[in-house]
């Protein structure tokens, strides 16, 4: 009586102990479902971004690399203006001076024809 009851309430509770737990790991294995998916999702995001920020980033890196060459060039020219400035400089030194001494040769020959007449 009393002894099978109690074996039968103790069969009931260790029946609904083992689906209380059966279920409870079916929850787990679906929460570990839906994280995974998260995870995986969550990586595509990151991937689809990481991939939006280089096409943004990549016509930026073009014009920065045409900039860089303009440059460059910049720096040729004024290199190149800096050699002419100074060759300019130096054949404007020589000008003066054959024409110091072209009127120091002027006022010679003067001097000398007067000293003549």
């Amino acid at each position: 009586g009393a002894v099978g009851r109690l074996e039968a309430s103790g069969v009931e509770a260790q029946q609904a102990a083992d689906a209380a737990r059966r279920g409870l790991d079916a929850t787990v294995v679906a929460l570990k479902a839906d994280l995974d998916e998260e995870r995986r999702l969550v990586a595509e995001a990151a991937a689809s971004l990481d991939a939006r920020i280089r096409a943004a980033l990549a016509p930026l890196e073009g014009r920065a690399q045409m900039a860089e060459v303009s440059i460059h060039a910049l720096q040729e020219s004024v290199g190149r203006i800096s050699v002419f400035e100074e060759r300019f400089h130096g054949r404007l030194d020589i000008l003066a001076d054959q024409l110091a001494d072209a009127e120091r040769g002027r006022e010679q020959a003067i001097e000398s024809a007067r000293s003549r007449s």
